[in-house]
This record gives structure tokens, C-alpha cells and sequence, in this order.
């Protein structure tokens, strides 16, 4: 799998807020409510059958806080990463206010990269175009390719070779 990583710096908005992409306009509003709190950086991969992938990863601020494993965090069927931001909460004692348990898990130190295969982050390909047939012929086993290539990507760029998965199946 190859990658592409898209900086912070990267995903400043003329309006010079961290984490907003012009690109991904759902994620950023999702993000919205922690801004200031956590980080977020998309960062783009091919699949070894050429489809190419955003993965976002949420972070704590400070680098020094991110000590743990990376946690790999798969949407199910109907589900995206900004609907996971948005919809799957519980309550911050500390706050009282919900929270997506993702952040739990990065409060934690660990990094989680939320995969995206499948949704409009994902809608590319090194040689088909997303209106052919052969582009949309794929089923639940070829999401391992997906999989595949987040863990390479981790592998990569954290250094890290083990990590936690989270998986949702919408059935």
C-alpha cells in the first residue's frame, strides 16, 4: 500500500482553524464541538487493488500524550467517519457532556485512525473511475484490503506493529 499523509498545517482554512479541510467539510463538523482539545489529519493510502483511501486519525495535541498503540476504528455498513463522531456518544462525567467514546480511547494515549472505505472520503482509484462497473464490484471480504492498507500505513508512519481494531457490523 502506498500513502500520502496530508499535514496539519495542511488542513488550515483561510479562516486559520486547525483541523478544517475544504475537502471534508462533514469531518470538520463533526470535530467542531473538540477543537482545541484533540488534532485530526487525513491521511491518504492505496489499496493493493487501487483503490485509494482517507483514514482520519485523531490524536491528543501534544505528541508527548500519544504513547500507546494505535486503535484502528471500522465503521460498519451505513456509516462513515464523521457519523461515528456524531452518533456514537456517551457521557463525560467530568463534563456532562456527551462525547463519541473515540475520544475515551485517545484520552487513553492512543492515537485512532477511523477507516473510511466505501464512503465519500474514499471515492478514488489509480486506474478506474468511480461511474464504471468494475469500480463498484467488490463485496465484504475485499474490505481486508482496506484493513490491509491502514495497517501498513500505521506500520509506516508510527512505527508501531501492534494496535488494537474496533470493527462495527451494521447487521
Amino acid at each position: 500500500a502506498s500513502f500520502k499523509r496530508t499535514s496539519l498545517a495542511a488542513c488550515l482554512t483561510l479562516s486559520g482553524v486547525m483541523g478544517q479541510h475544504p475537502s471534508f467539510p462533514r469531518f470538520t463538523l463533526a470535530m467542531a464541538p473538540f477543537e482545541g482539545q484533540f488534532k485530526w489529519e487525513p491521511v491518504e493510502m492505496t489499496t493493493s487493488d487501487g483503490y485509494i483511501l482517507t483514514s482520519f486519525v485523531v490524536s491528543q495535541l501534544s505528541e508527548e500524550l500519544n504513547v500507546n498503540p494505535p486503535v484502528i476504528v471500522h465503521h460498519g455498513n451505513g456509516w462513515d467517519a464523521a457519523s461515528w463522531m456524531m452518533s456514537l456518544q456517551q457521557s463525560d462525567s467530568s463534563k456532562g457532556t456527551p462525547i463519541p467514546f473515540i475520544f475515551d480511547i485517545v484520552r487513553k494515549g492512543h492515537p485512532v485512525w477511523l477507516m473510511t472505505g466505501g464512503t465519500e472520503y474514499s471515492r478514488k482509484h489509480t486506474r478506474l473511475e468511480t461511474t464504471s462497473k468494475e469500480y463498484w464490484d467488490f463485496d465484504l471480504f475485499d474490505q481486508w484490503k482496506d484493513i490491509e492498507a491502514n495497517i501498513k500505513t500505521i506500520k509506516a508512519f508510527q512505527g508501531y506493529e501492534s494496535f488494537w481494531y474496533v470493527g462495527y457490523a451494521g447487521a
